[in-house]
């Protein structure tokens, strides 16, 4: 089930967890390091599929921020090279009151380019994720 979800729409993030409403901020710039060390490691290509009628590249990878460490897939688009979703199912998460992620959350980010886009749909509580 997924609990946590970050929606990336050209310039904006729509975040929400299932314990609050969506909120609205400015994307910062996406980075592939932090502090120096790269935030995407052991990246493997695992096949090409279609992803909400795309086609794109799906890449296993290890994600790092600090002590913050999860399992990803990455998929990619074959056509633009741009970034379309990112799945990370947390592996080490720090055990304090500024996070309210737990270790085995799966934390979905979706990538669109569609400026026409302006809200995310709230969660499907009746459908199975």
């Amino acid at each position: 089930m997924i609990l946590y979800e970050l929606r990336i729409v050209d310039r904006m993030v729509y975040e929400n967890s299932r314990m609050r409403p969506w909120i609205k901020f400015k994307r910062p710039i996406l980075d592939t390091k932090w502090h120096g060390v790269l935030i995407y490691q052991n990246c493997h290509r695992e096949q090409e599929e279609e992803l909400d009628g795309m086609p794109a590249n799906v890449f296993s990878v290890t994600w790092q921020k600090d002590d913050r460490k999860a399992d990803a897939r990455v998929w990619v688009s074959s056509e633009t090279g741009r970034l379309l979703q990112v799945h990370r199912t947390l592996t080490s998460w720090p055990n304090d009151k500024r996070w309210f992620l737990k270790e085995g959350t799966v934390v979905v980010e979706k990538f669109t380019y569609d400026r026409t886009i302006l809200e995310p749909p709230p969660f499907q509580t009746s459908a199975k994720q």
